[in-house]
Formats: C-alpha cells, sequence, structure tokens
C-alpha cells in the first residue's frame, strides 16, 4: 500500500509506503509517481516515510529507477527519507549512499527539506 501527494505551495512530493508492495502495485506507484512529476516545478524536493514499508520494497528499489532519472530531469533538489533506523542499519545502508539524508521522524525530514 503507498500514497503520494503534492503539495503545489512546498513544491513538494509526499511518499508513504507501507508493507511491501506486489507487481502490480509496484507498476502503479511507477505510473502514478510519473504523473505527480509532470506536475512539479524545478528544484522540488521529496518527502518519503519509508518508516512502515517491508523490506522487499527496499531492496528492490531498482525497480524504481525510471522514477529516480525523471525526477532527475524534472530538477528534484532534496530528497529526506524516513526511515526505521534498526532496518537501515542492519540491512540498507549501501542501497541509500546516494541520497541526500535520512532521518528516523516526518518533523526532522520536514525542516531539513525547507531550509
Amino acid at each position: 500500500m503507498y500514497e503520494i501527494s503534492y503539495s503545489k505551495e512546498k513544491n513538494r512530493i509526499y511518499i508513504k509506503i507501507s508493507e511491501d508492495l506486489c507487481d502490480a502495485e509496484e507498476k502503479k506507484y511507477i505510473d502514478d509517481m510519473i504523473h505527480c512529476l509532470n506536475n512539479v516545478r524545478p528544484n522540488f524536493t521529496v518527502c518519503a516515510n519509508l518508516k512502515s514499508c517491508g523490506i522487499s520494497v527496499l531492496h528492490n528499489s531498482g525497480s524504481f529507477e525510471v522514477v529516480r532519472n525523471y525526477g532527475r530531469e524534472k530538477k528534484i533538489y532534496k530528497v529526506a527519507i524516513v526511515l526505521n533506523n534498526e532496518i537501515f542499519n542492519a540491512n540498507l545502508a549501501n542501497s541509500f549512499n546516494k541520497l541526500n539524508d535520512t532521518f528516523k521522524n516526518i518533523e526532522d525530514a520536514e525542516k531539513y527539506l525547507d531550509s
């Protein structure tokens, strides 16, 4: 299950993924993200809450390369990822080494993106 929203005021995409995504949900997520990216202005930011997502979503992050590439084309400025630290430290440090920053909570992620 996932939710995607866009704040025009902040020029920010909000993503929340909880649990695992089946193949059909992954495809729909990619389609929904491309649609959302069509509406952003240059220098947009992304706040992704992955704290409750299934570990397989994080390990399959290569599936979302098309979204990351399109985000770069649309001039992404900053990304903040909210993760469960235990999962991140144990399994994913290398997968997320190119992200701007990771956080324990949404509030800290928002502060970072607003700066």
